[in-house]
């Protein structure tokens, strides 16, 4: 989602050949056919790493070359080592497990969120906190003054119409993706902020009534914008209080927004007779969520750390 508007960055664990290295690899005692591949990762394959990894890249989040994601990508490391992998700098050429952090300076800057609460003027109950939905603010957003914004949100049903509304220093709130309306809200509008409700339906938010899905805008370092995702709950809840008259709004959000770079990391486990070859398989850090993709990177981890194990043992050599 919104793949667009990320760096893609990827954790590889890449398997193929050379001869021996600092884990010596002596004559098999026994083949391993095909058929005992399964049985051998099964056995070793507890789940507990990938679960352990989750629960810490599930904690951030990941933007490329903010605090969560280079977090994310020094445990990987530290896991790896513990594994027994060995970082290129520091491999000879018989070295088989091998890894490397590749560094690339970002051409625009990275964003974290840190904290944000929408108020309804009057109501003593938040509409909307980051506390307990951190999608809610925007990827891309700037912060507001740290006293927050009082505006007046206007409920906007035909986004066609926009353009011909008076919506300086307001915030627009429709039921549309946020960049169908950006452009006409903040560029030639000049509205103060902009609220978005489009969850998809395989979502079920009329069931999962808090949930939200995370969206972007487009990073803006002139006229620094900030969006709100609402969920159904906050949808319904501000809509029911528009239909009684006008509704002002306090809107507090902080975010970081900072030069910085991208990182990779990439594990290498070489084969006996390919050693120029490989076979790739990665997973994505960036993003909020914990299947999206906190599972993918705790999964690759503890294939890394299994293969390696495994070729310890002298149960497999690639």
């Amino acid at each position: 989602m919104f793949k667009n508007h990320f760096f893609i960055l990827l954790i590889l664990i890449l398997f193929v050949g050379c001869n021996s290295s600092n884990v010596t690899i002596k004559k098999q005692s026994s083949k391993t056919d095909k058929k005992d591949y399964f049985k051998l990762v099964e056995n070793e394959f507890s789940g507990d790493l990938a679960y352990q990894t989750t629960a810490f890249v599930e904690k951030y989040w990941r933007v490329v070359g903010n605090k969560g994601f280079d977090a994310s990508i020094y445990e990987i490391e530290k896991e790896l080592i513990r594994a027994g992998f060995i970082n290129e700098d520091k491999a000879t050429s018989e070295t088989i497990l091998t890894y490397r952090i590749e560094k690339r300076p970002l051409k625009n800057p990275t964003w974290e969120p840190v904290s944000a609460t929408v108020m309804i003027n009057g109501e003593d109950k938040p509409l909307l906190q980051q506390i307990s939905n951190r999608n809610m603010v925007m990827l891309n957003s700037y912060s507001t003054p740290k006293a927050g914004i009082n505006a007046e949100v206007i409920y906007i049903e035909d986004i066609s119409k926009l353009n011909r509304l008076d919506i300086k220093g307001k915030i627009v709130f429709v039921e549309s993706n946020p960049f169908s309306v950006y452009n006409l809200a903040f560029i030639k509008g000049e509205a103060i902020g902009i609220m978005t409700y489009d969850n998809p339906k395989y979502l079920l938010p009329e069931k999962n009534t808090t949930s939200i899905q995370f969206r972007s805008i487009p990073l803006n370092q002139t006229l620094k914008p900030w969006a709100i995702a609402l969920s159904y709950e906050a949808k319904e809840r501000l809509k029911a209080s528009i239909k009684k008259g006008k509704v002002f709004l306090n809107v507090i959000i902080e975010t970081k927004i900072y030069p910085s770079e991208e990182l990779t990391i990439i594990a290498d486990i070489k084969g006996s007779k390919h050693p120029k070859e490989r076979l790739v398989f990665s997973a994505h850090i960036q993003e909020p969520g914990a299947n999206d993709n906190a599972t993918g990177v705790g999964v690759a981890l503890e294939m890394a750390t299994v293969s390696a194990k495994l070729i310890k043992a002298e149960k497999w050599s690639p």
